[in-house]
């Protein structure tokens, strides 16, 4: 993937201390990524880096609203998405040195980072895995009616019992003569 401009922070100039940043994370970032499942987003990230001699701390703070289709009756609804994160680069250090999926290490070389594919991990995190409309933002929403009686008319009902093939139970029956 190639890198975005707007995602790259050169910190080889700056001064040691406090520095801040604001992207803002639409549609057309998350292009270049796996959007699983989502779309018209509207989130804001705010980063604070520290920068001293020998690292890098990105403290991230994330907001904003994503659109999902309900799990159950694929009906369109707005979540809202917050979160923070703290990302840790050691400067001009060894590939040898133990890492942690929070502690990155920056060759001596290195004088800008990209961080765009740090932003999409925070967003994929923060994702949840169940999708219903009862988690619309602002205010709960009922699953569409309509849609939910379709599903009930072509799932299997609950009182039919599926009949096992007579193969396995002629296989069944050879096992607890066994016994």
């Amino acid at each position: 993937m190639r890198a975005r401009s707007e995602y790259i922070v050169e910190f080889s100039g700056l001064k040691n201390g406090s520095h801040f940043y604001e992207w803002r994370l639409g549609d057309a970032f998350f292009d270049g990524f796996n959007r699983d499942g989502f779309q018209n987003s509207h989130l804001l990230v705010k980063a604070k880096m520290d920068k001293d001699e020998t690292m890098l701390v990105f403290h991230l703070n994330l907001d904003g609203t994503l659109q999902f289709d309900c799990d159950r009756c694929l009906t369109p609804f707005n979540f809202r998405l917050q979160g923070t994160k703290a990302l840790v680069f050691k400067l001009n250090g060894t590939e040898s040195q133990e890492e942690d999926e929070d502690l990155f290490v920056l060759e001596a070389s290195e004088f800008q980072l990209d961080l765009a594919p740090h932003l999409n991990d925070l967003v994929q995190v923060l994702l949840p895995m169940k999708r219903l409309c009862q988690m619309n933002e602002g205010q709960p929403k009922e699953c569409d009616k309509e849609m939910l009686d379709q599903l009930k008319t072509y799932s299997a009902s609950q009182d039919e019992s599926p009949t096992m093939d007579p193969r396995w139970e002629a296989l069944r029956q050879l096992k607890s003569d066994d016994n």
